[in-house]
């Protein structure tokens, strides 16, 4: 008799057990199809994402061409020079006009475009600057320039400023009017220069140039997405 009781218990709690596994394996399987769609929709984007945002693309002057490219890349180089700036007379100079000569491609390998030039406070603010005695490799590709800018100085300040130029051609130039200066007792330290991968204007631009097709044409699978270009 005990046997049999027993019997029934295991009987009982198998089948329990068979129940709740059911149960799992059921729920598993109504949202698996959820899972795989969410795992495969993030291995897409992140194919598409290194395939477009990797590198220039190949080949790398795509965006001068006619052709369309084996890979669409929208990034470009962009620089960063870091520069220090100290206020040495111990006097209060308030609003003050400042020249700092730079070399922005010695050997005329990076094709640095004049338009480019930036100059960045420590706040991240807009340094007004102004380009004299340019030097070029050829057309607008910048060698070497005076970097004429304004900015306040306290007595014996020091600020920190950083200088950026890039290869990108579809970028508009500055306006800013600022008379070449004559002012002494000040210092300034040049700090080696920074290599930046950013997205291109050019290149965003020259997708305008190409069709769907041509772009999905560029990706490893066939992938099917919407890319909108806003000038905004």
């Amino acid at each position: 008799m005990a046997s049999q009781i027993d019997f029934a218990i295991a009987v009982g709690l198998f089948f329990a057990f068979i129940s709740v596994l059911i149960v799992y394996m059921l729920n598993y399987l109504i949202n698996y199809s959820s899972i795989s769609t969410t795992s495969e929709l993030r291995t897409v984007a992140h194919n598409i994402y290194t395939t477009l945002f990797a590198d220039k693309g190949i080949p790398k002057n795509w965006t001068e061409g006619t052709n369309t490219p084996l890979k669409v890349g929208l990034v470009t180089d962009m620089y960063r020079v870091p520069v220090l700036v100290n206020e040495n007379s111990s006097a209060d100079r308030g609003n003050v006009t400042l020249n700092l000569s730079l070399s922005f491609d010695g050997a005329c390998n990076k094709n640095i475009w004049n338009n480019t030039v930036r100059m960045i406070g420590a706040s991240g603010n807009d340094v007004p600057v102004k380009l004299y005695n340019q030097t070029f490799c050829s057309q607008q590709l910048l060698r070497t320039a005076d970097i004429v800018f304004n900015d306040t100085f306290s007595a014996g300040q020091t600020r920190n400023y950083s200088i950026y130029f890039s290869q990108d051609k579809n970028i508009t130039g500055p306006n800013y009017t600022t008379p070449f200066p004559s002012l002494v007792n000040f210092s300034f330290v040049i700090y080696p220069e920074e290599k930046l991968k950013v997205v291109s204007a050019e290149r965003l631009l020259a997708l305008r140039r190409l069709n769907y097709t041509d772009v999905l044409n560029t990706l490893s699978k066939e992938y099917y997405f919407n890319l909108r270009i806003s000038t905004d």
